[in-house]
């Protein structure tokens, strides 16, 4: 199932996490994809639409990995009722302790892309980014591109996320070399951001970076198999 949600969330990655409004027609092939993607998902859960498999089986994973869905969802403009997915969202996390601050950051993004102002985005705004190395301060930008109280301004964060760019172009949670799914949600965050001279500059690296690691079948190399690249800074 990762491996869906991670194909899913690549088709919205042209897209700003908080542009909901403003989504941009995909082309033809990203479309297909999307689509057959939804349709193995609804196959799956056995839900009839879309709106009844996030009513039913996404609203019952809130909290515990349904976010990327209902984030792609969003993205890519599916015109959905959210409230019980942001209901159960809520009820998760009034019944449960959540230590891990990227897990708070994913379930306070899914909140804001089921519109709903739970005190809970704010507070882990505060408590949670760049607690947990790369990921925490992705999210993290994400939080503070959609308009969140952060702890750190957009500017900090995104100085924090070059300055762990790797010498390869890419980005990874741990190690030396890049990593294509921390790469590409990360390119995802700067976005915003990128009419910046220097996060220009950084997200042309890690588009590089995702090219070369590609393979002709679409999927990426072992980082071990891939020619080092020099990052321009």
């Amino acid at each position: 199932m990762k491996r869906w949600m991670s194909i899913l969330l690549c088709a919205a990655l042209m897209l700003s996490l908080c542009s909901l409004s403003a989504a941009a027609a995909s082309g033809d092939a990203v479309d297909e994809l999307v689509d057959g993607i939804v349709q193995w998902s609804l196959d799956r859960s056995g839900a009839a639409d879309v709106q009844e498999w996030l009513d039913t089986g996404l609203s019952e994973s809130a909290g515990v990995g349904a976010e990327w869905y209902v984030l792609a969802l969003r993205e890519l403009g599916y015109e959905l009722d959210y409230s019980r997915y942001a209901a159960a969202l809520q009820n998760y996390v009034e019944g449960n302790s959540v230590a891990n601050a990227s897990t708070r950051e994913r379930i306070a993004l899914g909140f804001i892309a089921a519109g709903y102002n739970s005190p809970f985005i704010n507070a882990t705004g505060h408590d949670a980014i760049g607690e947990l190395g790369l990921m925490s301060y992705v999210y993290g930008l994400h939080l503070s591109n959609c308009g969140a109280d952060c702890s750190l301004s957009g500017e900090e964060i995104v100085a924090a996320i070059l300055e762990l760019q790797l010498a390869d172009g890419g980005w990874a949670i741990s190690g030396e070399r890049g990593d294509p799914d921390a790469t590409a949600m990360t390119l995802q965050a700067l976005a915003p951001h990128r009419e910046q001279e220097n996060v220009a500059e950084a997200v042309d690296a890690g588009l590089a970076y995702l090219a070369a690691a590609q393979l002709d079948n679409g999927a990426t190399a072992p980082s071990d198999r891939r020619p080092p690249r020099v990052c321009a800074r």
